[in-house]
């Protein structure tokens, strides 16, 4: 283990991961979040849906759509992410909570 590590250390992970991969070893870097929001693979497959102007949100935000395709097509993402607590009246309404018991848990600080 230690020799590794020390033969490992002496170049970029790049560089190991092409000799690596020539030679039949699965290896890949370790990517930083930023390196792999902008890898090719992330972005010419079209995984990030991109808003802008969200309510409450004070610049543009990126969401992450499935990677998988159903039917041969990826599922879109038409909408940013709600505020919090936007949904909760409808929620707790769906649930057969009626509107005087969502304020009795509102001043009670339940939601």
């Amino acid at each position: 283990k230690a020799e590794l590590e020390t033969v490992l250390t002496t170049r970029d992970a790049h560089d190991w991961e092409g000799e690596l991969n020539a030679i039949g070893v699965p290896a890949g870097a370790v990517l930083k979040l930023e390196d792999v929001l902008t890898h090719p693979q992330i972005t010419d497959r079209g995984f990030l849906a991109h808003f802008e102007d969200v309510p409450g949100i004070d610049q543009s935000i990126n969401v992450a759509r499935i990677g998988a395709m159903i039917n041969g097509a990826r599922p879109s993402v038409s909408n940013p992410p709600p505020a919090l607590g936007q949904d909760t009246d409808a929620i707790l309404g769906g649930l057969g909570y009626d509107a005087s018991q969502i304020a009795n848990f509102k001043d009670r600080g339940v939601v």
